[in-house]
């Protein structure tokens, strides 16, 4: 199975998974033109926040399912991922994935990332291991 990725700024957002990778690439090039159709008409300079909002606000009409995490900086990138759009703001990822997305096991290229919601107080704890 595939999931797409979202992240930017220290928010991550998955975006659903797919069967198969044919599946995955045809989302994943429909939110890219969406993205470069939002950048080309200068809508980014209305919000410092506009790419995280974007993946808030404008982003669920592309998912299978929806899921908010949180990273260090959306520049630690994802090392093994199937496809990938970079640009300074933000990164969209296909990575293959076996049954559930995890974000705590996702390896980057900086950072061992580790997430988890905590039950006992509001929010979750993060580990940055280098």
């Amino acid at each position: 199975m595939f999931a797409i990725l979202y992240e930017t700024g220290s928010s991550g957002f998955y975006l659903g998974l797919d069967i198969n990778l044919k599946s995955a690439e045809s989302r994943f090039r429909t939110i890219i033109d969406d993205l470069l159709k939002n950048i080309s008409n200068g809508k980014t300079n209305t919000s410092e926040k506009f790419f995280e909002m974007y993946g808030v606000f404008n982003i669920a009409i592309f998912c299978t399912d929806y899921e908010c995490y949180k990273i260090d900086t959306h520049k630690n990138q994802i090392l093994n991922y199937k496809s990938i759009f970079q640009v300074v703001d933000f990164c969209l990822y296909i990575i293959e994935i076996d049954n559930k997305f995890y974000p705590s096991q996702l390896e980057r290229n900086e950072n061992y990332f580790y997430y988890s919601n905590n039950t006992h107080i509001e929010g979750a704890l993060e580990l940055l291991m280098n």
